[in-house]
C-alpha cells in the first residue's frame, strides 16, 4: 500500500506467506505499508521474510489493529527471521495489540516489534511474543532508532529453557523508550525486562521480570552512549541467592540517574527505596500514597503518563506540579478515594528482622481521625506510636512474611495495602549433606539436603552480608545446567576436594552440563572436585 490518501479498514488479513530466500526481502506475510492509513484490521497467521512476519511499515499510519500469530523466517536458514509481528522503519503505529508472534532469528529478533528507523510507536500492547533461537535478543521489542512511548510490554519470553536470550521485554541500542510499562517478561540471559546498550530509557516502570539463569532480571545496562533516567526498576528476579542483582546488572552508561533501583550504588542520584506500588502482585504498578517516586522525576517535557493522565501533578500535596518517576503519575494527595500505604525500615536480615512500619494516608477523608489495623503475618508488634500509625515489629521465623494494613477513616471509609516486597528472615549458614532430612531452609546439619541447587536457589539473601554454605563429604549430582552464584556466597567443603565431589548431571542433555557459574567478585568457592561437565557451544552458545 503506497498512497498518502489510501485508507483500508475492517479486514482480516491472514495466511499470507513470503519467503525471502527465493523471492527477495521486499515482501512480508500479511501487509506492507509505505503510505496511507490502515485501521481496525486483524493481521494473523502470516509467515513473512527476514524483517517482518505480519506487517512491514515504512511509512503511513497503522492504527487500532490486532497483529497476532505471525512468524518471521527464511526457508533456507532456520536461524533467520526478525520482526515476527511488525517490522517498522518509518511512519506511525498506534493503539495496536501485537501478541503471540514468533521470530526465528539467532540475533536481533524483535519477535513482537522490530524498529530500525525513525518511526513512532505509541499506545500499543506488546504481549506474549516468543523467540525460537538460542541467541535471539529483544523478544518483545528490538529497537535501534525511533520513539516508543506509552506502551505496555508484558509476558514476552522464550519457547524453552534451552534458549539463552536477553532483552525479554526490550533490547534497545538506539532511539527513545519512554512512559512504558515493561513487566512480567522472562528470558534465560541478561536483562529480562530491558537490555540497553544505547539509546534513551526514561520514565518507564520495569518490574516483575525474571531471568532464570543470569543476573540483571530488571535491566542490563552496558553502553557508553546509553541514557537511563527517571525509571522505576524494582521487584525483578526471583529474589534468591542465585541472583543477588535482581534489578540491575550495570556495566557502563552515559547517564544512569534519578532512578528508583535496588541496589542504588551505580550512577548518580538513584534511590533504593521501595516505590510502593499499589498492588504489584496483581500487576498494578501505579503509585500508592507516600511513594518516594511521587514528584521526584527530573522534567523531560512529558505531558501524559501511560494511562493518559496529565503530568506533572502535585502528588505530594505541596501545590507545586512535579513529574513522578516511572510510567504512572499519581493523583494529587487529596484526590480520589481514601487510600493508605506503608513502608518498612528494614526488609531483610539473618535470624531476626526488627523493622518499623510507617503508615501514610491520602484521598478524601484523610484529614480526620484514622484507625490502623496491622496484620503482620507472623511478626510481633513490640512498639506503637501515634495511635498505631507507626509500629515496630519483630520477625524471628525463617521465610517470607507479607504484612498488610487496613485503615479506617472517621467517615467509615476503609482502605487496604499489602507490602509489595515481603519481609525476609534468612539463615546465615546453610548445610548440604547426604544424611539430613531435607527441610528448608537447611539451616542445621540435621535438616540439610543433598541438593546444592535447591539450597542456593531457595536461600534468602541479605545485601552486603556473606552467606555461608557448608558441604559435607560425599558425591553430589548437579541436576540442572549449573549452580549460579551471583551473590556474596562462601561455598566450601567440610573436608576438602578429595572428600567432596560435585558431579554434572543435568538430565536435560549430556552435553548441556556445567557445574558452577560464579558471578560475584566477593564470592568464594573452595575445596571441591568438579567432574563430568560438558557444554556444547555449537548448540547452546558461549554461556
Amino acid at each position: 500500500m503506497d498512497h498518502e490518501k489510501a485508507f483500508v479498514t475492517g479486514f482480516t488479513i491472514e495466511k499470507g506467506k513470503w519467503d525471502s530466500y527465493p523471492n527477495g526481502d521486499e515482501g512480508t506475510g500479511g501487509l506492507r505499508l509505505l503510505n496511507g492509513t490502515v485501521s481496525n484490521c486483524v493481521i494473523r497467521a502470516n509467515d513473512g521474510n527476514d524483517f517482518a512476519g505480519g506487517v512491514k511499515v515504512s511509512g503511513g499510519l497503522l492504527t487500532h489493529c490486532e497483529i497476532y500469530g505471525n512468524k518471521a523466517y527464511r526457508s533456507n536458514n532456520g536461524n533467520a527471521g526478525n520482526g515476527g509481528g511488525v517490522g517498522i522503519t518509518g511512519g506511525t503505529m498506534q493503539y495496536c495489540v501485537i501478541s503471540n508472534n514468533v521470530a526465528c532469528n539467532n540475533g536481533a529478533g524483535g519477535c513482537g516489534v522490530k524498529m530500525t528507523g525513525n518511526a513512532v510507536v505509541r499506545n500499543c500492547l506488546i504481549a506474549d511474543n516468543r523467540g525460537n533461537q538460542s541467541s535471539t535478543t529483544g523478544i518483545g521489542v528490538y529497537m535501534s532508532a525511533g520513539t516508543m512511548e506509552r506502551c505496555t510490554i508484558v509476558g514476552n519470553g522464550v519457547n524453552s529453557s534451552s534458549n539463552s536470550k536477553q532483552g525479554g521485554g526490550v533490547q534497545i541500542t538506539g532511539g527513545t523508550l519512554r512512559n512504558c510499562l515493561i513487566a512480567g517478561n522472562q528470558v534465560t540471559g541478561n536483562g529480562a525486562g530491558v537490555c540497553q546498550t544505547g539509546g534513551t530509557v526514561e520514565n518507564c516502570t520495569i518490574a516483575g521480570n525474571v531471568s532464570s539463569a543470569l543476573p540483571g532480571s530488571g535491566i542490563y545496562l552496558a553502553g557508553g552512549n546509553a541514557v537511563c533516567r527517571n525509571n522505576i526498576i524494582y521487584g525483578n528476579g526471583a529474589g534468591v541467592a542465585s541472583e543477588a542483582i535482581c534489578n540491575l546488572e550495570y556495566s557502563s552508561a552515559k547517564t544512569f540517574a534519578n532512578n528508583i533501583v535496588d541496589p542504588a550504588d551505580k550512577g548518580t542520584d538513584n534511590s533504593a527505596k521501595d516505590p510502593l506500588f499499589k498492588a504489584a502482585a496483581a500487576g498494578d504498578y501505579t503509585l500508592a500514597i507516600g511513594s518516594p517516586a511521587i514528584d521526584a522525576a527530573t522534567e523531560q517535557g512529558l505531558a501524559e503518563d501511560l494511562n493518559g493522565n496529565r503530568r506533572p501533578k502535585a502528588g505530594d500535596g505541596d501545590g507545586v506540579d512535579k513529574p513522578d518517576i516511572g510510567c504512572y503519575e499519581a493523583a494529587g494527595a487529596d484526590e480520589g478515594p481514601f487510600s493508605c500505604a506503608f513502608n518498612a525500615s528494614v526488609k531483610s536480615a539473618y535470624d531476626e528482622v526488627l523493622t518499623v512500619f510507617t503508615a501514610k494516608i491520602g484521598g478524601q477523608g484523610s484529614k480526620g481521625s484514622v484507625t490502623y489495623d496491622w496484620a503482620t503475618d507472623g511478626g510481633e508488634i513490640v512498639g506503637t506510636e501515634e495511635d498505631g500509625r507507626i509500629v515496630t515489629v519483630k520477625y524471628t521465623t525463617y521465610g517470607y512474611h507479607r504484612p498488610k494494613l487496613t485503615a479506617t477513616a472517621e467517615s467509615g471509609a476503609t482502605a487496604e495495602f499489602a507490602l509489595g516486597e515481603p519481609i525476609a528472615v534468612g539463615a546465615k549458614k546453610l548445610y548440604v549433606n547426604t544424611t539430613g532430612s531435607g527441610v528448608w531452609p537447611y539451616a542445621t546439619p540435621e535438616t540439610a539436603t543433598n541438593d546444592l541447587v535447591a539450597v542456593v536457589n531457595s536461600a534468602l539473601y541479605v545485601t552486603g552480608q556473606e552467606l555461608e554454605i557448608e558441604v559435607d563429604d560425599g558425591e553430589y549430582q548437579i541436576l540442572d545446567k549449573w549452580v549460579v552464584l551471583s551473590g556474596l556466597v562462601h561455598l566450601y567443603s567440610k573436608n576438602g576436594a578429595e572428600a567432596t565431589i560435585l558431579k554434572a548431571a543435568n538430565p536435560e542433555a549430556t552435553n548441556k552440563r556445567k557445574i558452577l557459574h560464579v558471578n560475584n567478585e566477593g564470592a568464594v568457592v573452595e575445596g571441591f572436585t568438579l567432574r563430568d561437565g560438558w557444554w556444547d557451544t555449537f548448540l547452546y552458545a558461549d554461556d
